[in-house]
């Protein structure tokens, strides 16, 4: 217990180095602030429809790159199964089912 007290003790950073980080951090801290600060006075109401039409498409692109992945997914699947099948005998009975109803729709 007393060794385990005295190692996060020891972890900690001493307290001159302590000042050093505060006062980097301030100093990113002020940089963070004049940057978003002069992008707020640049800011140009006129980009506010740019940046919606731009979010807009890029959903509509993550939604269809989302279904051309499935598609191709499923098209692999199918591809394994029909290369490889695990049963021989689903895979004739499938196959001449499909064709029997396929002659069915063109007889009628």
């Amino acid at each position: 217990m007393a060794k385990d007290a005295l190692d996060a003790v020891i972890k900690e950073p001493e307290n001159e180095e302590l000042l050093t980080i505060i006062e980097g951090e301030e100093k990113e801290l002020t940089e963070i602030e004049s940057k978003l600060q002069n992008l707020q006075e640049d800011w140009n109401p006129a980009n506010d429809e740019i940046v919606k039409q731009i979010m807009s498409e890029d959903t509509l692109l993550q939604k269809e790159i989302t279904k051309r992945s499935k598609i191709c997914k499923n098209l692999i699947a199918t591809i394994k199964d029909s290369v490889c099948p695990k049963n021989m005998n689903e895979f004739l009975v499938c196959n001449l089912n499909s064709k029997s109803f396929f002659f069915v729709i063109i007889l009628t």
